[in-house]
């Protein structure tokens, strides 16, 4: 397992995904330096790529809570959408996990 921030073997070993959750509940690479929406990490979990998530505020690990959210979207985003790849207007927020001000 990679410790946030730590950059990938140089073996072609394939790479967690190291995100952070930031106040707002958007979900932001570290490594890529950019929001990621829950359409395309769902798309990631699909094709069996891995990732942490981490509260950016607490560096307590939310993998579990963000995981929930990307079901949550899967389930109920019309199956056309998902299949087109399609991730809606801007990046989407990890919503109700938000950490409380």
């Amino acid at each position: 397992m990679m410790l946030p921030g730590q950059e990938p073997a140089s073996t072609g070993a394939r790479r967690e995904r190291v995100l952070y959750r930031q106040s707002g509940g958007e979900l932001y690479d570290d490594w890529e330096h950019r929001t990621v929406c829950l359409g395309e990490l769902s798309q990631e979990v699909r094709a069996g790529h891995l990732f942490r998530a981490y509260d950016q505020a607490t560096g307590s690990d939310c993998t579990y809570e963000v995981l929930g959210a990307v079901i949550t979207r899967a389930m109920t985003a019309p199956a056309a959408a998902l299949a087109a790849g399609l991730s809606g207007t801007g990046p989407q927020t990890v919503t109700g996990l938000s950490p409380a001000p």
